[in-house]
């Protein structure tokens, strides 16, 4: 009887074990939906799309919509995550303004402190020609003024509200304005920050500045007759106040998430890390994800750059040496040109491109675009393609931390091919405006030749310490250093010493090479390429390992019509790929139809040959061994 009575009660406490584990694993899995594969919806107002509309596109995630209650609601009621986007840190509407001082007797323009090098007031402008000026967030009025205000939202409207996410926007706040930081307490912190920093004959030496108890920046450059930091005759002094404005920013963000996570629980932030500048990347390592603005079209911006516009694996390839899932957006000016062309079929190509780096993309709801105007996507044309993400993409789960270059997650084995490797030297391009230009570049150009690639990041000790690991790049074929005005950081030299000395081969490239002679001089070295489609530049294609006997191959077409506002299809295409296995079958997919088309192929050693049909925007196909 004392036995049976020992065994029920064992059976009962393997039941209750059960029962916790299972509980715990489903707040685990809660948790941690930044893991999944999520379709995120980009909500510009509190009007959610339609229930069809949410389920025909798949969404999940609602991202960068107000803090509103009703909204967080609807979105959880209909089983879907809200990441609430969050009082912008660089520039404030007008409106908020008042916001704030009618709410909690805040008054950021009484006493306005913001100066620009004139020792003028800065004044409130409309950027983005929406008819509401803006106030400029400079370093003194975020200090003394606008965090209280923000720990006042934190506390009385985003705790309550408990999303899911915040998404911040300006996440640089005030690091990348420098003409509007020249109020006196400013100048005062920034000789302080000199002073503990370099000694008397340093100073001299490299700024030439004899007296550091009396230097003030602003007066320095007036007496330059510039009228603008960037203009400082000095760029080493210009780029320490740069640096300084950039490590002053970067604790303030450190407090305000770790206020956020300290009043919200389990709640994943992002922040809006425009482009990746370089300034940018100080405040990634405080981010769960990173969710932003891009310029796609960047002819808009014009000088040299606006000669042309560039291919996007480069940027994902630099958030996976952050370790971070990047979520790109076309900025409002992007935004615009679509709607001035009336154009929704474009999209599509972000989110193929998104695909083809196992990321994910935003897809606009009521979207701010340039003028004030709004942007939303026209499910009819986009669904094809949420669909298709959304089948395929669930074999990708993102079920584990993720590494930089060798993207290996536990469940799933996926590992990403490359062979070349593409420097970002932190250091020099700090210091060169140009510099992420030339590396956009350079993985424009590898893209454009079907070279695989990834980023090797070198960061400087102090504004993000990462340094790609040497034994993540020794077995690569060659190293390609986009060109630069200044010379390469002391740890970008010893990474590339080290490189050399293995064997490895280095590639300078020059201000003046396009994208041709850039691929003319890797192919110059002789190397055996992994995959080989002949000479379609507007094809772009990534390799995966999904499993010990599955091989990815994810193909992106660039050629668009914007006069017929349609892609440009291409045909019959001659694949070839180096795959160390005997191969079985080999089939492809496409949003248009997503059935598996099989293809004959034929295997020499090797190197597997099959042809492509036809390809229109995006295809998958899988290669079985």
């Amino acid at each position: 009887m004392k036995k049976k009575k020992l065994l029920i009660c064992k059976i009962l406490i393997g039941l209750c074990l059960m029962l916790i584990i299972g509980v715990n694993s489903f707040f685990s899995q809660e948790k941690d939906w930044l893991k999944k594969n999520n379709i995120y919806g980009f909500l510009g107002t509190e009007n959610l799309p339609s229930t069809d509309v949410i389920n025909r596109l798949s969404i999940n995630i609602f991202i960068w919509g107000p803090p509103n209650d009703d909204t967080v609601n609807r979105v959880h009621e209909l089983g879907k995550k809200y990441v609430s986007g969050f009082m912008p840190l660089g520039a404030l509407l007008m409106s908020s303004v008042e916001e704030i001082k009618n709410k909690w007797g805040i008054d950021l323009v009484a006493g306005y402190p913001c100066r620009n090098v004139a020792g003028d007031p800065v004044p409130f402008e409309d950027p983005l020609g929406i008819g509401e000026p803006m106030v400029t967030i400079c370093r003194t009025l975020f200090k003394k003024k606008y965090m209280q205000a923000l720990r006042k939202y934190i506390d009385d409207i985003y705790s309550p509200l408990n999303p899911d996410g915040i998404q911040i926007d300006e996440i640089s706040a005030y690091a990348v304005n420098l003409d509007t930081n020249m109020d006196e307490t400013t100048m005062v912190d920034f000789r302080n920050f000199l002073k503990n920093r370099y000694s008397a004959s340093e100073l001299k030496n490299k700024f030439g500045i004899d007296d550091i108890n009396v230097f003030n920046y602003r007066e320095y450059l007036v007496n330059q007759g510039v009228y603008s930091a960037y203009a400082d005759p000095n760029s080493s002094l210009r780029d320490e106040f740069r640096k300084f404005l950039i490590l002053d920013s970067k604790k303030e963000i450190e407090d305000l998430i770790n206020y956020m996570k300290s009043k919200i629980s389990n709640i994943y932030i992002s922040g809006n890390v425009y482009s990746l500048w370089p300034e940018q990347h100080a405040f990634v390592s405080y981010l769960d994800f990173l969710a932003f603005e891009n310029s796609f079209f960047t002819k808009r911006l014009g000088g040299w750059v606006g000669k042309e516009d560039f291919k996007f694996f480069g940027l994902y390839k630099l958030g996976k040496a952050f370790g971070k899932s990047i979520i790109p957006f076309p900025d409002v000016f992007n935004l615009g040109k679509l709607l001035d062309n009336d154009d929704y079929s474009y999209y599509r190509l972000f989110l193929s491109e998104a695909f083809a780096m196992k990321e994910n993309f935003l897809i606009p709801f009521d979207a701010l675009a340039e003028g004030g105007r709004q942007y939303s996507i026209k499910s009819e044309i986009i669904s094809p393609y949420t669909t298709f993400l959304k089948r395929h993409h669930s074999q990708f789960s993102k079920g584990g931390k993720r590494r930089r270059f060798k993207i290996s997650y536990t469940n799933d084995e996926i590992k990403e091919w490359y062979e070349i490797g593409v420097l970002y030297d932190w250091i020099r391009a700090f210091k060169d405006f140009d510099s992420h230009y030339y590396f956009l570049r350079a993985t424009t150009a590898l893209q454009e030749g079907q070279w695989l690639f990834n980023v090797i990041y070198v960061g400087d000790n102090e504004v993000l310490n990462i340094v790609t690991p040497f034994e993540e790049i020794r077995d690569l074929k060659v190293i390609v250093v986009p060109y630069s005005s200044f010379p390469l950081s002391a740890r970008a030299k010893n990474l590339l010493s080290r490189f050399t000395a293995n064997g490895g081969k280095i590639i300078y490239l020059g201000k003046d090479d396009s994208r041709s002679q850039i691929l003319s001089e890797v192919s110059s070295l002789g190397l055996d390429k992994k995959v080989n489609i002949g000479n379609r530049k507007n094809i772009s294609v990534s390799i995966y390992n999904i499993s010990q006997n599955k091989i990815d191959l994810i193909f992106v077409n660039y050629n668009y019509n914007w006069n017929q506002k349609d892609f440009i299809r291409e045909y019959s295409i001659e694949v070839s790929v180096e795959i160390p296995n005997k191969v079985k079958r080999v089939y492809y997919f496409t949003p248009e139809d997503n059935f598996a088309h099989e293809v004959e192929f034929s295997q020499d050693g090797k190197t597997l040959k099959f042809i492509l049909p036809e390809l229109y925007i995006l295809c998958l196909v899988n290669v079985e061994y």
